[in-house]
């Protein structure tokens, strides 16, 4: 399998749940995300966010894209695109989110897939993919997101 990963900024972000990194499928193949790390980049404050894991039907816009780096150096390009920093949110579906963690800012914490099969899975579609998005309540430091995945 090959594996990549995809680092995603938000930057500051007081209301609302914010996406800090998004990946967008393709048709050809179900990525899986097997770890994630959720954090925040600056001098947090002593405050409470909210990270969640979510699905979505169709991409934002607006942002900055994000090339994804080989974690083997002899693996292709990674089909799955990535993008940071949203201005405009993905449509995010009805459905609860697949992983919501409440979090101080003054820590980061690393998600990994418990055993195999246990990752996050993306449906093989060109608009629908996973965001990672979160809230930092009272802050204005920004969120730090990094995934990786396989496909």
């Amino acid at each position: 399998m090959r594996r990549y990963a995809a680092t995603g900024r938000q930057t500051d972000v007081t209301t609302g749940q914010k996406t800090a990194l998004e990946l967008v499928g393709v048709t050809t193949t179900r990525a899986r995300i097997f770890a994630i790390t959720f954090g925040n980049s600056a001098t947090p404050n002593d405050n409470a966010g909210v990270f969640q894991v979510r699905r979505h039907t169709a991409a934002g816009s607006g942002g900055n894209a994000v090339v994804p780096p080989l974690l083997d150096p002899a693996d292709p390009a990674a089909l799955i695109t990535a993008a940071e920093d949203r201005t405009a949110e993905p449509t995010y579906g009805a459905a609860e989110p697949l992983y919501d963690l409440p979090l101080n800012q003054r820590a980061t914490f690393h998600w990994v897939a418990a055993m195999e099969d246990a990752e996050y899975v993306m449906a093989a579609s060109a608009t629908a993919g996973i965001g990672i998005s979160g809230q930092n309540g009272g802050s204005v430091g920004p969120l730090h997101v990094t995934a990786h995945w396989q496909e």
